[in-house]
């Protein structure tokens, strides 16, 4: 019986996280327009991280991470946070 109420409970965590937007757990980057992408693998371990460079109005250039989703939705040119969903 409490394995069952720990997978449920398991499940419904997940759950919450994917309702919320969870995005990987990146913090939002600085706002401004996008003026590059980053797409670098790690063949050892057989992952990607995905990353965006913003420029700000005083042209201050920041790099960060971002989840998929984000360097999908914001080409270069856009708008970031407003580009990400």
């Amino acid at each position: 019986m409490k394995r069952r109420s720990t997978a449920a409970l398991a499940a419904l965590a997940g759950i919450v996280l994917l309702l919320t937007g969870c995005k990987g757990g990146y913090a939002e980057g600085p706002a401004g327009r996008v003026v590059s992408h980053q797409n670098t693998y790690d063949s050892a371990t057989k992952t990607r991280a995905y990353g965006l460079t913003t420029q700000n109005s005083a042209g201050l250039r920041t790099a960060f991470r971002v989840h998929i989703t984000d360097y999908d939705d914001c080409p270069d040119g856009a708008d970031y946070p407003a580009c990400a969903h």
